[in-house]
């Protein structure tokens, strides 16, 4: 009996032993596989399936200013991966109900789905994701294949202000944020950073062995992009154009606010009428993706071609019918007058067509066109925005007999509203061409700030033939079409712009279908800030009527929150270091802190 006693503790202690060095043994194997190993298994063939994507935080988006105007926010949701026995699905569901504020029968129903697996819950506070989780290791026999999971949720902070400037956003399968339209999209890659990599083990991406996951590699956050876009300007811009559209019941509108010698753009407005009357962000960015015919505020690139080239000087004479027949068409000015003298500076300050049809068979359409291109019409802007227009343009060699009369009066070629206002731009900076631009800046995850690079700017005109052009355009606003854009104790100039709308895909003009225009700078003596507003078929058809008031009020807020003097003060305005800021010192540990159509020639018409 002692013996066989012996032999039996004998056994015991054999058998523990044994058992002993297996389990140190799989410990060691296990450790090995997670921890020794884990890089290697993720470059196996089959390992991708045991991975799990940490996904990037995406970079905010900031206003000239570091205002937060696009931002990510982290966010949970509740997934089961299907609990198919009706006994669990309904424990479960009377588990999670007052958690999710769902009732047990919603949830059972969800929990009952024959599917991979199925969303209980979105967007859940930090707070709220917590709850479920402890409820879930509470309750691990029956919501063992329920799981919490991180979901990046895009935040506008100031509503849909420029919301189709910025852009909109999606998750993908991994989590992750893509940017689909505007900035987001064209800066995806930049704002994105890239996503990390983990091992986890255990049901439903549960913790592993030791009680985290593996991080395999981690996530690194995306670049943040500055604008040039006032956050303040903006909301005022957007204010004033919905007043516009919905006193003269235009369809939609554009408006845009330009620093004249850098091309930032201060401010860009898309708007458009809804189904139901209320005036909202349009869905996409008018002033850059929609062309129009733009009327008689194109007549800058027939005068400047001809002031350039000495055909006419601001006193160049002319004898002015009402009204011209060019080859069986009938071309006219607004309204019916005597034959009469005019000088080319008051044929522009009252946007006479036919005065205007006159200079440009002077200087003819090869020497036209010349300019029409050198202004950037029919090519991209360069700001690179996702779906830009480069507009429509008719070559010289395809023009019918009645373009030389309709071209140069801003008919048969269309354009961007962007294109018009840089147009206007490089004659209120001096002859230069600048081209806009949207972004002023990117900033790294550690808040380090790199200056976007500035684009090229040409040479289109002399100062002297800008500068003509400026005196003559002053005179739109003080006796002509433009009286509407004055603006007190400041020069103004500019142009408007009357222009009928193509029918689409056949020849001819929408009956009373018209886009109005404005586009101008001020202080003219001393050109600060270059501004344009375009609606689409205002009751009162005139830009003279509609889109200068407009211009006036947004152009007097933007010159005094930039502080700009007034004309006639004296010394050069001290807005140069307001508007074209450097990047302020200090702004990194601030910016870490903020991320917690037609063209047949066939016109009947024309107006100013």
């Amino acid at each position: 009996m002692n013996s066989a006693r012996r032999y039996g503790r004998r056994r015991s202690a054999f058998l523990f032993v044994l058992m002993a060095t297996m389990l140190l043994w799989l410990g060691g194997q296990l450790a090995d596989v997670q921890v020794v190993h884990a890089r290697s298994i993720l470059a196996g063939s089959g390992a991708d399936q045991a991975v799990k994507v940490i996904p990037a935080t995406r970079g905010s988006i900031y206003d000239r200013n570091f205002k937060l105007l696009a931002v990510s926010v982290r966010r949970y949701m509740v997934i089961s991966d299907n609990l198919r026995r009706t006994r669990l699905a309904s424990q479960a569901a009377s588990l999670l109900s007052p958690l999710l504020g769902k009732s047990p029968a919603q949830l059972r129903v969800l929990l009952s789905e024959n599917a991979g697996y199925v969303v209980l819950k979105r967007m859940l506070n930090r707070a709220q994701a917590n709850a479920v989780r402890s409820e879930v290791f509470g309750h691990l026999n029956v919501l063992s294949r329920v799981t919490v999971a991180p979901e990046p949720l895009r935040v506008l902070p100031n509503g849909n202000l420029a919301a189709p400037v910025i852009g909109t956003v999606r998750m993908d399968s991994a989590g992750s944020l893509v940017g689909t339209s505007g900035l987001e999209y064209e800066f995806q890659k930049l704002l994105a950073g890239r996503p990390g990599k983990e091992l986890p083990i255990g049901p439903s991406g549960a913790a592993n062995f030791f009680g985290t996951p593996q991080v395999i590699r981690p996530a690194v956050p995306g670049d943040g992009l500055v604008l040039t876009i006032d956050n303040s300007l903006q909301f005022e811009v957007e204010h004033q154009l919905a007043l516009e559209i919905a006193k003269s019941g235009a369809v939609s509108g554009t408006a845009a606010i330009m620093d004249t010698r850098t091309g930032a753009i201060l401010a860009l407005a898309n708007l458009a009428r809804s189904a139901n009357g209320m005036v909202v962000e349009a869905p996409s960015n008018l002033g850059l993706t929609a062309v129009y015919e733009p009327g008689s505020v194109f007549k800058i690139v027939t005068f400047s071609a001809a002031l350039q080239n000495h055909i006419i000087t601001p006193q160049t004479t002319f004898t002015v019918p009402d009204h011209v027949v060019i080859d069986g068409a009938l071309f006219h000015d607004a309204e019916v007058h005597p034959t009469q003298q005019m000088t080319a500076r008051h044929i522009i300050a009252v946007s006479s067509n036919v005065g205007t049809i006159h200079i440009a068979q002077l200087v003819g359409k090869t020497l036209i066109s010349r300019y029409i291109n050198a202004f950037g019409f029919g090519k991209l802007t360069g700001i690179g925005f996702p779906g830009e227009s480069p507009g429509i343009l008719v070559p010289p060699n395809r023009w019918s007999p009645t373009a030389i009369g309709s071209t140069p009066i801003g008919q048969d070629d269309a354009v961007t509203p962007v294109q018009m206002l840089a147009a206007m731009n490089a004659v209120a900076n001096g002859g230069v061409l600048v081209p806009p631009r949207l972004v002023r800046a990117t900033v790294g995850p550690k808040g380090t700030i790199h200056p976007y690079p500035l684009p090229p700017a040409r040479r289109i005109i002399s100062a002297s033939t800008a500068s003509e052009l400026n005196g003559m355009l002053q005179k739109v606003v003080q006796y002509g079409t433009g009286v509407h854009a004055v603006i007190p104790g400041y020069k103004v100039a500019g142009k408007t712009g009357t222009a009928q709308i193509p029918i689409h895909g056949a020849h001819g003009y929408q009956p009373g279908a018209f886009m109005a225009t404005f586009a101008g700078f001020a202080p003219a003596n001393s050109p600060a800030l270059t501004a344009i507003v375009v609606l689409n078929r205002p009751h009162d058809i005139y830009g003279g009527a509609v889109s200068a008031p407009v211009f006036s009020n947004i152009m007097q807020y933007a010159l005094h929150l930039f502080r700009v003097a007034p004309s006639g003060a004296g010394a050069p305005p001290p807005r140069r270091s307001r508007i074209i800021q450097a990047i302020p010192p200090g702004v990194a540990t601030t910016t870490r802190l903020a991320a917690t159509v037609s063209a047949t020639g066939r016109v009947n018409s024309g107006h100013p």
